[in-house]
């Protein structure tokens, strides 16, 4: 009898369940949560000033999926402890971060959380203060704008990115503007007294350039007939640059169809370049690589001939005391020796 009881029981509550599910018209009260979203920039990009410093300032975007009048948002901004810790610590609580970088700043992370104060929700978002060194991450462009030869630059990298148009302009007011039109722009292998590598820029225009410290501009390392003064010394030379090309082996230069060739030492010591007596008088450089072979300590230098449509090479002798001899303040120059020195070194 009790396991008759219990069956009708079960069977009963089975038949209500059914009905219940029967009558649920699905009229149920829903309400979506309230999101709140922030838009920041994952980096701000600020060139470190020489002096004094550049204000930073950041707003975050705030948008909320279902916003209502009188809700209050609440921010806080936190930076990360440079320690390596790991720990952030409260910067401020207003809604734009406002942050000054100095010649000694770091790259430097931010936290906003934003909180709707009747709801209760937050959200977090991260923010990173990269400081650029100029001239250090930098591409440099040489064009022509408003009917003259422009350097410009191009530091960081990425759409935030800091373009500068005129480097002269910006950074010396004008001081020391460039001359023609543009021919090109190298970055030149350099090593002080044969320890520390470095760079050096040069440019050349349609009516000279000059060659400068890659960290500072203001005055020209050697200006254009001081690279190639051995023109000057023979004759009147008539400057009229068409090629340069460089790299840590060598640095070469084409100028009024001459080609010119310096060692990659880093003093810059151009010795004219010409085909062998044997090749003929008529050819026409347009274009020439230093290079070295993988494994070996020899330089090389080809160039193409355009007037034959050739290549021609050589293995340039490097004429050790040359360079101490030029460029050496102390020296007194001797130029019978110079040019016995350079009598058959460099020949294509």
């Amino acid at each position: 009898m009790n396991k008759i009881s219990q069956y009708f029981s079960l069977l009963f509550l089975l038949i209500m369940a059914a009905w219940g599910c029967h009558d649920d018209l699905g009229n149920y009260d829903y309400q979506e949560i309230n999101e709140l979203a922030i838009t920041l920039p994952e980096q701000v990009m600020v060139i470190v000033p020489e002096v004094d410093s550049v204000l930073v300032e950041v707003t975050p975007e705030v948008t909320q999926s279902d916003a209502e009048e009188g809700h209050r948002l609440l921010y806080e901004w936190r930076v990360l402890q440079q320690d390596n810790s790991g720990t952030w610590t409260v910067y401020s609580e207003d809604k734009t971060l406002t942050f000054y970088v100095k010649p000694d700043t770091k790259n430097t992370s931010f936290r906003v959380g934003v909180k709707d104060e009747q709801l209760g929700i937050i959200s977090y978002k991260e923010v990173t203060v990269k400081v650029v060194k100029p001239f250090q991450d930098t591409w440099f462009v040489l064009q022509r704008s408003s009917g003259k030869a422009v350097l410009g630059t191009i530091d960081g990298t990425g759409e935030n990115s800091i373009v500068t148009k005129d480097v002269f302009e910006a950074k010396y007011q004008g001081e020391h503007q460039l001359q023609g039109d543009p021919v090109a722009v190298n970055l030149c292998f350099f090593q002080e007294n044969y320890r520390v590598t470095d760079w050096r820029l040069n440019i050349l225009t349609d009516e000279g350039g000059n060659m400068y410290d890659v960290k500072d501009l203001s005055e020209p390392v050697y200006d254009y007939p001081n690279l190639l003064f051995e023109a000057t010394l023979r004759a009147p030379w008539d400057f009229k640059p068409e090629y340069t090309y460089a790299n840590d082996v060598g640095n070469v230069i084409i100028d009024n169809g001459t080609l010119w060739y310096a060692y990659g030492d880093g003093f810059y010591i151009y010795f004219p370049v010409k085909p062998v007596a044997a090749l003929g008088n008529e050819s026409k450089i347009v274009a020439a690589v230093p290079f070295r072979i993988s494994g070996t300590v020899n330089d090389y230098l080809i160039a193409f001939d355009d007037l034959n449509k050739r290549f021609l090479y050589c293995k340039p002798r490097r004429s050790e005391g040359v360079q101490e001899l030029l460029r050496a303040p102390w020296a007194s120059a001797d130029w019978g020796f110079f040019y016995s020195m350079l009598e058959g070194s460099v020949s294509l």
